[in-house]
């Protein structure tokens, strides 16, 4: 499971969005429910999803990444390691 919360500091006030890519794997939220001068806040739950691939285990899954979208185009990331979640 996973949910998005709100960002601050963006760059302007553009509807970003949040997009979270494990490894072909991505889920993306819709237009934020409100926008303000260099924020955004989603309150985004996604619903439970079983990953399923073919890596037997979670050290060679490698690693997560959560973008910053621009409209469709990403304009930052975040990386860590699968296993830290």
């Amino acid at each position: 499971m996973c949910e998005i919360g709100s960002a601050i500091c963006l760059p302007d006030s553009e509807p970003y969005k949040v997009m979270i890519a494990i490894n072909d794997f991505s889920m993306i939220t819709d237009a934020p429910l409100e926008t303000k001068k260099n924020y955004c806040r989603w309150n985004k739950r996604f619903n439970l999803t079983t990953l399923t691939c073919s890596y037997r285990s979670i050290d060679d899954l490698e690693r997560v990444y959560i973008y910053l979208m621009k409209k469709d185009k990403p304009i930052c990331y975040w990386r860590g390691e699968a296993k830290d979640f």
